[in-house]
């Protein structure tokens, strides 16, 4: 079990690599594959899921990670239309009306990740949905912790894949990100 774990790992790393200065989109959907693998593998051990259970649980997991997808790409195409609208001096109209319809289409999209999750979460046992819960959240740290440093290793400290620089010119909130 020790050598699979290895294995995995280094197939893990070897990927990060991947994701952390991908050469194109192709790479980069191997890359998720790779990584989606590697989750299903682990969540497979953590929740002990009968063998009926693993494809309808998968499935829907799966679903809720298209579904995270396609909600963050239609957000940033509509925080692209409000930054458009202000950088043409739209009236306080046009963009009261597109800050509206973002903020709706952000709760829509709330409202339909919680019920994929709660979809998927009914099939299992109250025990197991905690181990969901915190597997979930682990998960995500360990592959966050595993691309900061492979791109430490790497001498590679720019944005995330996919994420948006700012320009010089540009300001922020200030906030960040909570």
């Amino acid at each position: 079990m020790d050598l699979i774990r290895t294995v995995v790992i280094l197939l893990v790393v070897g990927l990060l690599l991947a994701v952390s200065a991908p050469v194109n989109a192709q790479d980069e959907r191997r890359a998720k594959d790779i990584i989606d693998a590697y989750r299903v593998w682990k969540l497979t051990d953590v929740l002990d899921l009968s063998e009926e259970d693993m494809p309808v649980f998968f499935s829907r997991v799966k679903r809720i990670g298209e579904a995270e997808a396609e909600h963050r790409q239609a957000e940033r195409e509509a925080v692209k239309r409000i930054g458009h609208l202000l950088e043409g001096g739209a009236g306080e109209a046009e963009l009261r009306a597109a800050l509206g319809e973002y903020e709706k289409m952000r709760v829509a999209h709330w409202n339909e990740i919680q019920s994929l999750r709660e979809d998927a979460a009914s099939m299992l046992t109250l025990e197991q949905r905690c181990e969901y819960t915190v597997f979930e959240e682990r998960f995500r740290a360990e592959i966050r912790s595993m691309i900061e440093d492979v791109r430490r290793t790497r001498g590679l400290q720019g944005p995330a894949p996919g994420a948006e620089s700012r320009g010089a010119g540009e300001k922020g909130s200030g906030k960040g990100r909570r």
